[in-house]
């Protein structure tokens, strides 16, 4: 829960940040949990694919091209606030892992 919540937040942030021409790119933005149920957790956060299929296969080429210019958005639409987040990512992690235990 407390990795879901984080993720979120960074979608959040990211969202704004996604470039723009039909808006399909941005749709795609997800945050899933995924493993199985004792595993590690793992939660993803992604743009480019739908449950129906690839909706923007050109994710990783917009996002990782520096050289490209848009009008609304930029590259790195989702590294930066990931990276931006990491900054007291783990007492945030902690704090809602407390507050999910009920401990204080």
């Amino acid at each position: 829960q407390a990795l879901y919540e984080e993720a979120t937040h960074i979608l959040a942030q990211s969202q704004p940040l996604v470039p723009v021409d039909t808006g399909l790119l941005r749709s795609t933005g997800v945050v899933a949990t995924e493993g199985t149920p004792g595993s590690t957790p793992v939660v993803a956060l992604r743009y480019g694919g739908t449950a129906h299929g690839p909706g923007a296969p050109y994710a990783v080429y917009v996002h990782e091209r520096t050289d490209l210019r848009h009008p609304v958005g930029q590259s790195h639409f989702l590294s930066q606030p990931f990276f931006e987040a990491t900054a007291g990512m783990e007492e945030r992690l902690s704090a809602t892992i407390r507050r999910h235990l009920g401990t204080p």
